[in-house]
């Protein structure tokens, strides 16, 4: 074969086998756990990641005597170099143990963990900042702050630690605060009642929440779901919030609020939507793309009775065309999880149904760690790690793929005519079958929901 004939088809096999390389390395995958330094099996832990792929763990909901749940309050680092947990030991005081609580830091200097709830639910209105370069607690005292509450829908930045309402013995909260990772003090953004007294339909704040789940990107602070019922009688909300950190402004991108849409995971429809859901896992990609794993959803059972269940899909949004697209899990309630060997990723791995993880992003991995889980009717706290693989710095949308297969077209349209030129010439003998692979199914935000 000749020199260019050989890279023609040189190319054109790669470009063809990283498409595919790529399509077998999305999805989720199971990391084998380190049996000297890992975290004990936990539900609502307080967590941050910082700028170097780290990440911080405190609390959660945890298994005392007689299995009985009760707030944590242990201190995790997971290094993202070494891809292990490493337990610390704070000096002096240490806070009361807790699960639910909001939290941010600062990379290299400290980790701040504010209110949650303890026993019997009670909130906590403290805020304590752990000195990593010292190793302790300081707890800060009579400052303004927000009340005593738990499961406050929270969101950081490089300045601040946003807080939108919460509950504390079962009321719930709708006041939204700031605290400044530089002064050390909180300033409320608004103030009980003030969303009731607005009239201007483009200044609407979302209502009283608790368990909402949240993402950053760029200026905007999004939020979804969350419980909105103050009775027994649980409201899960589908409705998605953006708030402007310039404007200081709240916007309705998607669904109604006060209204509990069930999910659709028929995306050929506009209204594909994850449905009202409380307790996922979040995390936003390098693209932006907002997403979202689990949870737990209302469901009527045969007996014509409301209950919640938990879920193991995974969604993402796409904040440039405001639609959710469904992309992994079974659509069904309760799936177990599947686990294969460690390290081996692919959709058809689950994490399975489970509510109250905590999961960040680093690179290319999005992680997922710890919940419970429903086994035999009863809950299970776990403390499995995952994370979810993306080839690259973008998934393959329909555009990449059809660009591969325009220019692999053009490619073994030249390598032919190059052939077809050699034998006229009579320079080369060339005779050969081709083989085509087929692009395997991959993922696509586009594909899957026009």
């Amino acid at each position: 074969m000749k020199e260019p004939v050989r890279r023609v088809f040189l190319v054109t096999c790669l470009l063809v086998l990283c498409h595919e390389t790529a399509a077998e390395r999305l999805g989720w995958a199971y990391a084998e756990a380190d049996t000297q330094s890992w975290p004990d099996a936990r539900s609502g832990a307080a967590s941050w990641a910082d700028q170097q792929g780290g990440f911080w763990l405190f609390g959660g909901s945890g298994l005392g005597v007689g299995d009985n749940p009760i707030p944590l309050n242990d201190l995790w680092y997971f290094s993202q170099i070494e891809e292990r947990w490493n337990m610390l030991q704070p000096r002096g005081v240490i806070p009361p143990g807790r699960y639910m609580a909001s939290a941010c830091g600062v990379s290299d200097l400290m980790f701040v963990v504010s209110g949650g709830l303890g026993i019997d639910g009670y909130g906590f209105d403290d805020t304590w900042v752990y000195s990593i370069t010292n190793n302790t607690w300081l707890p800060l005292k009579n400052q303004t702050r927000p009340s005593a509450r738990g499961e406050g829908a929270t969101w950081c930045t490089d300045r601040y630690m946003y807080v939108f309402g919460g509950i504390h013995l079962g009321q719930l909260q709708s006041d939204h605060w700031q605290f400044s990772l530089e002064a050390l003090t909180w300033t409320p953004v608004t103030t009980p009642g003030e969303e009731a007294n607005q009239t201007d339909h483009n200044s609407e704040s979302p209502s009283e929440r608790n368990a909402a789940m949240t993402w950053v990107f760029k200026d905007s602070l999004y939020m979804f779901g969350g419980n909105i019922s103050q009775s027994e009688e649980l409201v899960y909300s589908s409705c998605l919030w953006s708030y402007s950190m310039r404007s200081r402004k709240w916007q309705l991108l998607h669904g109604l609020d006060n209204n509990q849409l069930p999910v659709y995971y028929n995306c050929s429809y506009v209204n594909c939507t994850p449905g009202g859901r409380t307790g996922s896992a979040t995390w936003v990609d390098p693209r932006g793309y907002l997403w979202l794993f689990g949870g737990e959803r209302l469901m009527w059972s045969r007996m014509s009775k409301l209950s919640a269940v938990f879920v193991g899909d995974t969604w993402v949004y796409d904040t440039t065309k405001n639609r959710w697209f469904w992309i992994a899990g079974k659509n069904s309630e309760e799936k177990a999880r599947s686990v294969a060997a460690p390290e081996v990723s692919g959709f058809h791995f689950t994490p399975g149904a489970r509510y109250g993880s905590t999961a960040w992003h680093s690179g290319n991995r999005f992680y997922l760690f710890a919940g419970v889980i429903h086994s035999s009717m009863s809950a299970l706290f776990m403390n499995d790690l995952w994370y979810f693989q993306v080839f690259g710095d973008q998934h393959f949308t329909l555009g990449n793929v059809m660009l591969i297969l325009i220019v692999a077209v053009l490619l073994v349209s030249v390598l032919i005519i190059v052939a077809l030129l050699a034998r006229r010439k009579g320079t080369d003998n060339f005779s050969q079958s081709t083989k085509y692979s087929l692009l395997m199914e991959t993922t696509s935000f586009d594909a899957s929901c026009n």
